[in-house]
């Protein structure tokens, strides 16, 4: 395992002179009042590990907080660096920046290379208002955060994701209804062949008892072997009748399907219709959903410090901040509910009207057939 050894700063934040920190193997505490300094050590090696500092990038103080980063008192022609030492040599840099904030990392082997990498992505510092966040937050973002701290967050996004596309699958074989419309074309094969078909092979035996039976030699092993056979035993007439059998056929399959998919559609509206009303009785739920936008906006102010007072920003109301962050967090977790339930009921709209677009669109290509423009047939169109 690789160790930090030695931290030497100088002149980045508060450190105007060298301040060399020797670890040793050992952990360390620095402890102080405010003002003293402390913070420096953590920016310095934050802004080592990740080319900035997070509570300093912002608008007041520059692009990734570097106009912050060397202390005031330097002179121009004076750099600002930190060097950190390993356990293994080969890893030791210094990160220095001078006036014109121009970076320069005076290791550029392939190993720092590898190693600097995979430090950008861990989290290296935690501060206080991290901790604070992290006591106060819900029980799923403090499960999401320990997730992103032990590296388990990409295996529970590969789960979710997996149990979404579960889900739209399922939703999509009930919308189609595919177990109803094998069951129909069982029934179909039942009563043209006089024989329950459960599987290819036994289809294709079949037809070819029924070719031989006609006097017609044919090796039937595939559905392309089922066309060709069929195609030698038609005559023109024959291949008329045949079209308006399929055509025929063709209406019933689709109205059994459709007929299938509105019984299906009508169960789902009930459903949506009675979450629909449940969750319209109850006004304040729905005003609710408001709130809940704006205690998290208010979450986040407080959160980025933009408001610094120890009051609530809306009322100005002294308040601690902590106390105060930790009770809009209960409260947006009990709205969260209503949200959730807000989301079910706008996802089951989407995927009615998706389901009756799909039963139109079938509907509107059956009535395009050709063989409803014949006389005989106006009365099945009208119908």
């Amino acid at each position: 395992m690789n160790k930090i050894k030695t931290i030497s700063i100088t002149g980045l934040r508060g450190v105007k002179k060298t301040l060399n920190l020797m670890l040793d193997g050992k952990s360390m505490l620095i402890y102080g009042d405010n003002g003293t300094g402390k913070s420096s050590v953590t920016d310095s090696v934050e802004w080592h590990y990740k080319d900035g500092v997070g509570h300093l990038s912002n608008e007041e103080v520059g692009r990734d907080g570097k106009n912050a980063l060397r202390n005031i008192f330097l002179k121009p022609d004076q750099e600002a660096n930190i060097k950190i030492g390993y356990s293994k040599s080969v890893l030791d840099n210094k990160k220095s920046i001078d006036s014109s904030l121009k970076v320069v990392n005076s290791n550029s082997s392939t190993d720092f290379s590898q190693y600097f990498e995979k430090s950008t992505s861990e989290n290296l510092i935690l501060r206080y208002k991290d901790l604070v966040k992290f006591i106060i937050a819900t029980k799923a973002d403090k499960l999401k955060s320990l997730q992103e701290i032990i590296g388990f967050s990409d295996v529970q996004e590969m789960r979710a994701l997996l149990k979404l596309m579960t889900g739209r699958i399922a939703r999509q074989i009930k919308g189609n209804s595919y177990r109803d419309k094998k069951s129909s074309q069982q029934a179909i094969l039942l009563e043209s062949i006089s024989q329950n078909i459960t599987s290819s092979q036994q289809f294709f035996a079949k037809a070819s008892e029924l070719v031989s039976s006609l006097g017609i030699t044919a090796d039937i092993k595939t559905f392309n072997n089922v066309k060709i056979a069929l195609k030698s035993i038609e005559t023109n007439e024959e291949t008329k009748t045949v079209e308006e059998i399929a055509f025929y056929n063709k209406i019933s399959d689709n109205l059994n399907t459709t007929l299938i998919e509105l019984e299906s559609l009508q169960k789902d509206y009930k459903a949506y219709y009675d979450a629909y009303c449940t969750l319209g009785k109850d006004s304040s739920k729905v005003s609710n959903l408001q709130l809940l936008a704006l205690l998290q906006e208010g979450v986040k102010v407080i959160e980025s410090e933009i408001y610094k007072e120890d009051a609530c920003p809306l009322c100005e109301q002294s308040l601690d901040k902590v106390e105060l962050l930790k009770s809009l967090n209960e409260r947006i977790e009990l709205l969260q509910e209503t949200k959730s339930e807000y989301d079910k009921l706008s996802q089951d709209s989407e995927r009615l009207k998706t389901n009756l677009r799909n039963v139109y669109s079938s509907l509107l290509a059956l009535l395009r057939e050709k063989n409803f423009t014949l006389d005989k047939n106006i009365d099945y169109k009208t119908i």
